[in-house]
């Protein structure tokens, strides 16, 4: 088509001309024609000057006009009494809930464990097949790479690190609550390991159902994902503590650009990385899976415990002074 019509341009130009003279004349700009270029200029300035006009006119009755203010009649409901514990999750899921952003930026990884096993189901008997016929060589390979890829997924879900950040200015008001600090940061943690810990489950369970995983190899990788996902959870809440964005004009701030969202992100994909590389390409393998994955274990929960204890303490009282 665009050979015939540079091989017709003069034929397709005159019926251009004829039928649609004013794209003719916008066309004629381009190449210079001093007559086209000052007819086109004055519709331009004609077609400014009437817009100009319309909002001179409509301008300040459209952005001083209120919305319809609808009535409700008040109904007496009975509210029922919740512990603590409850009230404070409940907060918690219902501001993540309410926020777009919040869920796909920061729980991502909740919709697409979910989808890694159906796919699992469905196409993870050829998919092993092939992994087992390119790592015979390395025993435990598969194995890890199951593991280095459900917790890769995991490491998208990151709620707890923009979760002081996004209370913003209204911050104070969980601060006065009647409640310990320590009870909120244990809803925030709770949130995530929900939103995670179930889905990660799935897909474990999903993988076993398909590829045959020895009993040991199986509790070690419970073992590691339920202690990396709890790793997470803290290491997120630790750094939303300790570098919170507050005073944000939009959400998105603290969501996409703040740096407990981004050290988390990138810190969770970093630590899978050095799992994959240190077995793959390092001595790792000579321990086996089952050596070199409680190892790692035993790195989550001390790293899990020294990150808990600085929540309970120092975190408590940082929050309490923001």
């Amino acid at each position: 088509m665009i050979q015939t019509l540079l091989s017709n341009a003069a034929v397709y130009g005159a019926r251009i001309k004829g039928a649609a003279y004013p794209v003719y004349l916008f066309g004629s700009v381009g190449v210079g024609n001093l007559r086209a270029s000052v007819i086109v200029s004055a519709a331009v300035a004609v077609l400014f000057g009437l817009m100009w006009l319309l909002l001179s006119r409509s301008f300040l009755k459209i952005t001083t006009s209120t919305g319809k203010v609808i009535r409700r009649e008040y109904r007496e409901k009975c509210s029922r009494q919740r512990s603590i514990d409850v009230a404070l999750l409940s907060r918690g899921f219902s501001r993540f809930t309410a926020s777009p952003n919040y869920m796909l930026n920061c729980g991502l990884g909740t919709f697409l464990m979910p989808l890694c096993a159906i796919v699992v189901l469905w196409k993870g008997g050829a998919l092993f097949e092939m992994l087992d016929a390119m790592f015979a060589e390395t025993a435990g390979s598969v194995p890890l790479l199951i593991c280095v890829v459900l917790c890769g997924l995991a490491s998208m879900n990151f709620m707890t690190a923009p979760s002081v950040s996004l209370e913003g200015k209204c911050l104070w008001i969980l601060q006065s609550l009647p409640v310990e600090h320590w009870k909120i940061f244990q809803a925030k943690i709770r949130i995530q390991l929900l939103l995670t810990s179930l889905p990660l489950l799935l897909c474990i369970v999903c993988t076993a159902a398909v590829y045959p995983l020895y009993s040991l190899q199986l509790l070690m990788i419970l073992l590691f994902a339920g202690s990396y996902v709890w790793l997470m959870a803290l290491v997120g809440l630790f750094l939303g503590v300790k570098m919170p964005t507050l005073t944000w004009t939009n959400e998105i701030m603290s969501i996409k650009q703040g740096a407990p969202v981004v050290l988390t992100l990138f810190g969770g994909l970093g630590y899978m990385v050095l799992l994959f590389v240190g077995f793959m390409l390092l001595p790792g393998w000579m321990l086996g899976f089952c050596g070199y994955m409680s190892c790692f274990v035993l790195v989550n929960l001390f790293l899990s415990v020294w990150f808990y204890l600085w929540l309970r303490k120092k975190g408590v009282e940082r929050f309490s002074g923001l």
